[in-house]
């Protein structure tokens, strides 16, 4: 089996829904939002929106600009630190990536994904063994994440584990055939 040595990202971009699709409750921020907060929380949510059209458009550099708006507003968006993670990765700009992701971990520190797509971006970097911790990091908190293992897999072929690699990558296999 040839195994591509470009890693897999997992897309994450989904919508925040806006406040009158929850009857004037944001979401999925907490249910009680003091009222000097909720514009700014808006604003975020919005901008985030935004963002998130423009990266599923390929207009990463734009989306990453709404990101940081959305940020702007809300601190502790991690979905938007995630995103703009992706969009610096897609523009091949690892290290940017990697500190993006490393704040959507600091506000949800079981972010799965986040901890994928940075393990991912660190063996872009040539980062093999720090890749395979942060993929066990993905693992630890989804365990069923088939694109994990995938990547964890790739960097660890390349480190010559071929016998944990081919473990890992008969996992992923596995994984992705009970998910369809």
């Amino acid at each position: 089996m040839q195994i591509p040595l470009i890693r897999k990202l997992t897309p994450y971009i989904p919508y925040i829904s806006t406040p009158a699709a929850h009857n004037g409750k944001i979401c999925p921020f907490p249910q009680r939002t003091p009222i000097s907060n909720v514009f700014a929380d808006n604003d975020a949510v919005d901008y985030y929106n935004k963002g998130v059209n423009l990266a599923i458009s390929g207009k990463f550099e734009e989306a990453i600009v709404l990101f940081d708006l959305a940020i702007k507003y809300k601190p502790e968006l991690a979905d938007a630190y995630y995103n703009k993670g992706f969009a610096l990765d897609k523009l091949e700009k690892f290290e940017e990536a990697i500190a993006a992701y490393d704040l959507a971990i600091k506000y949800k520190p079981d972010y799965a994904k986040a901890y994928s797509n940075k393990g991912a971006a660190l063996g872009k970097l040539g980062k093999s063994k720090e890749a395979i911790i942060t993929f066990d990091l993905a693992i630890k908190y989804q365990p069923d994440f088939a694109d994990a293992y995938y990547n964890k897999g790739v960097s660890l072929k390349l480190l010559g584990r071929k016998k944990e690699s081919d473990e890992a990558f008969a996992i992923a296999e596995k994984l992705n055939a009970s998910q369809k």
